[in-house]
C-alpha cells in the first residue's frame, strides 16, 4: 500500500478475499490443489488498485484466478494507493458594477463631496 496523500489505512482494510474466503494479509493459507482461486478484494473508498504482483502465478488483476499445483506455494502481493484530496477551486469572479460604484464612491470622498456620509446636526433657537 502506498500513502502519500495521507491515507492511513491498514492492509487488512481492504476486504482481501481468495476463492470468495476472507484472508489476512500476509498470513499463510492452504487450498486445495488444481482447483482455480479468484484474488479479489472490496476495496476502500479514498484508495486506488494499483497492482497484484508477486509469484509467476499471480494474475494481473483483481478478480482473476491463479490454480496451484501440489504442494506448490505462491505469494501475491495486492497494491493500493490512497488518493489525493479533491481540489477546491474559487473562480475568481469580476463584479464590474460593484467596481464601478466602490470607484466613484471614492472620488467623492477624495473631492470632499462627502455630506451624505456626515451626522445631522441640530439647530438651537435662542
Amino acid at each position: 500500500m502506498t500513502s502519500d496523500n495521507g491515507g492511513d489505512a491498514g492492509a487488512d482494510d481492504f476486504g482481501i478475499s481468495v476463492g470468495g474466503a476472507g484472508v489476512t494479509s500476509g498470513a499463510s493459507n492452504s487450498y486445495n490443489a488444481n482447483t482455480p482461486l479468484a484474488i479479489d478484494e472490496a476495496g476502500l473508498d479514498g484508495y486506488s488498485f494499483v497492482s497484484i504482483t508477486g509469484d509467476a502465478k499471480c494474475p494481473g488483476a483483481l478478480g482473476g484466478t491463479v490454480t496451484l499445483d501440489e504442494g506448490e506455494d505462491v505469494t501475491c502481493t495486492i497494491t493500493n494507493d490512497d488518493d489525493p484530496p479533491p481540489r477546491v477551486v474559487v473562480p475568481e469572479v469580476p463584479i464590474p458594477a460593484l467596481n464601478a460604484w466602490l470607484l466613484g464612491l471614492l472620488a467623492l470622498m477624495t473631492l470632499g463631496i462627502g455630506w451624505y456620509f456626515r451626522p445631522a446636526q441640530s439647530r438651537r433657537r435662542f
